[in-house]
């Protein structure tokens, strides 16, 4: 199956979805991709212009531990980093947080620049075309996503667990048969 760069709220995207791996966490990184057993993913990533310098500054949580984790939340949020000691002329700060039925992780990006470029760090997705959901009450549901603007999804199946682990394993099963 092919994948595709989508425009896609990547906090929707990411809603029940099971984390495969998640990808570059380490201080400086220019790029961190989230993995989903579905084959699809979202990339945190800034696309050089000119002059400007963006990386992963810190972050909290351990990204190996995610591996199986249904996500829960995903949020995004930015603010002014220019009153930090590394930044010359320009600042930004986005901040991305993830929260997963395995515990959160926290990425601190730090953008600068001389105020004429962008400093900020995208949420790309890039997906496939099965997705594989869970909601909050344990039902799993996997969809056809046959149109590339995604203007509608098409339920293929439906599925209710009491026990995670069964859950992502079965999902996971799924998910391979692609």
């Amino acid at each position: 199956m092919s994948q595709y760069l989508i425009n896609e709220d990547p906090v929707a995207m990411a809603k029940g979805a099971i984390i495969e791996a998640v990808e570059g966490v380490e201080k400086h990184s220019e790029r961190v991709r989230i993995r989903f057993i579905d084959g699809g993913y979202i990339e945190l990533i800034h696309h050089q212009d000119c002059c400007e310098g963006v990386s992963l500054h810190d972050f909290e949580g351990d990204p190996e531990t995610l591996s199986g984790a249904i996500v829960q939340s995903f949020e995004i949020s930015e603010s002014d980093a220019d009153d930090c000691p590394e930044v010359s002329e320009s600042g930004t700060w986005t901040f991305y947080k993830l929260e997963t039925s395995k515990g959160g992780l926290w990425l601190r990006w730090l953008g600068e620049s001389n105020g004429y470029h962008s400093e900020s760090v995208s949420a790309e997705v890039t997906d496939d075309s099965l997705r594989i959901r869970v909601d909050d009450n344990g039902i799993v549901s996997t969809y056809e996503v046959p149109d590339a603007d995604k203007a509608y999804v098409k339920p293929l199946a439906q599925m209710e667990f009491t026990d995670k682990d069964t859950l992502v394993k079965w999902a996971t099963a799924v998910a391979r048969l692609q």
